[in-house]
């Protein structure tokens, strides 16, 4: 595996993960401490380390988890610092990234959060869904964007999240079906594909450690 592959592995696995934590306690709407998101990201992070698709990163996965298993360990914040440090050392981020800050962009600036789509529960205005199948199997081991991934939207403002969503630049947003009548729409986020380089910056981030630039 390239340094550039291996990096991008690595920032995938970052975003990923505060993906499925954001997305899963937006489930509730009660308060989730830090002991239970570390236990969320734990359950995420776990089944990696015997996945051949991530053997390079076992050593950096392990990291993670003690992090998390550590009684005064923070791993979402842990994780964040990462990602931070990730985007000052690179020029380009993964589309798994971008979907990342795509979601967050909507959150500070429209208002609307993230959920996925549960069975039978009514759907809020303040929430746009995903399909968790879209999340899990949309991104390639590299972060690259390689299927479709939805956006659902119901609000009296449904027309207006397709030019959210190109306004931000991070994806081509297309509008695919739309009913007026219910104020639904669906909208398909298609890639604007980036590359990463870089490995050892990654491994030092996890130890704590900043690679001079």
């Amino acid at each position: 595996m390239s340094d550039g592959s291996y990096y991008a592995l690595l920032s995938s696995i970052v975003t990923d993960s505060l993906l499925h934590l954001y997305l899963t306690v937006s489930e509730t709407t009660r308060f989730t401490p830090t002991v239970k998101r570390n236990e969320i990201l734990i359950k995420y992070l776990k089944p990696k380390l015997k996945d051949k698709r991530y053997q390079s990163a076992k050593t950096e996965i392990k990291r993670l988890l003690m992090i998390g298993r550590h009684k005064q360990g923070d791993l979402e914040n842990k994780l964040h610092e990462v990602n931070s440090s990730i985007l000052d050392d690179v020029k380009n981020v993964t589309d798994a990234q971008k979907l990342f800050d795509l979601l967050d962009e909507l959150r500070v600036k429209y208002k609307i959060e993230s959920r996925f789509i549960i069975e039978n529960e009514k759907r809020k205005a303040r929430f746009v869904y995903l399909l968790q199948s879209h999340i899990e199997n949309g991104f390639d081991d590299d972060g690259k964007q390689v299927a479709p991934i939805s956006l659902f939207w119901e609000s009296p403002k449904s027309s207006q999240l397709e030019s959210m969503v190109n306004e931000v630049g991070l994806f081509k947003a297309v509008t695919e079906d739309i009913n007026e009548d219910s104020h639904q729409v669906h909208v398909i986020l298609h890639p604007m594909n980036m590359m990463l380089e870089g490995k050892e910056v990654f491994r030092q981030l996890i130890q704590g450690k900043r690679v001079a630039t």
